[in-house]
């Protein structure tokens, strides 16, 4: 839902512009604010997950070390089994990190250097198309021998606007396809990391 707090990306003054153009440019907004937030939130994530202080490490290295102080050699051999279910966990937890960094995060790139960058050019031309109509109807008021001005201008909205709206149906229409695939991808390596920690942590 666009509030009435949230600012369009790209156009300010839109009472004269389009109302399809102003509708589904507010959409767009929505989306292009959420992956400039998601990529910085799943880059962390990644970091998170294959870094050398995760806690899968730390507890690996806890165990071992208990370990090393156990005299009585049969309880020593479960701590060390122990030890590889935490290993392995950490495995399963660094591979999921590079899943998101190889496959989520490739899309999410893709997505923002093509399908954010084409929108922001053709928004960008949009809101200056509108802007030179209103400059031009200015000159006319002032001398009617500019009307030309605004004939000419009124044309170039009019493919602009036809360019604008076939750029905003196909960028939010990418736009639902990235942030569904990405659901569906954390959910898929979600369910398979705890199917796979409930097989290897049952020792």
């Amino acid at each position: 839902m666009f509030s009435k707090d949230r600012v369009n990306k790209w156009l300010k003054n839109t009472g004269s512009m389009d109302e399809k153009v102003v509708e589904l440019s507010n959409e767009a907004t929505l989306y292009h604010d959420q992956i400039a937030k998601m990529i910085p939130a799943l880059q962390k994530h990644v970091k998170d997950l294959t870094a050398d202080k995760h806690p899968y490490v730390k507890c690996s290295t806890g165990i071992r070390g208990y370990k090393e102080g156990m005299v009585v050699k049969s309880l020593a051999a479960k701590v060390d089994k122990a030890g590889d279910a935490v290993d392995k966990m950490n495995e399963k937890t660094t591979n999921i990190g590079r899943n998101i960094s190889n496959d989520i995060m490739a899309k999410c790139l893709s997505y923002k250097e093509v399908e954010c960058r084409d929108i922001d050019q053709q928004m960008k031309q949009y809101a200056k198309v509108c802007k030179e109509l209103e400059n031009n109807k200015k000159k006319a008021d002032k001398d009617a021998n500019n009307n030309y001005l605004v004939d000419a201008s009124q044309e170039s909205l009019k493919k602009c606007t036809e360019e604008t709206l076939a750029t905003l149906a196909k960028f939010n229409k990418a736009s639902v396809e990235v942030y569904n695939s990405t659901a569906k991808q954390f959910l898929k390596l979600m369910e398979a990391y705890c199917d796979d920690g409930a097989r290897i942590m049952d020792v």
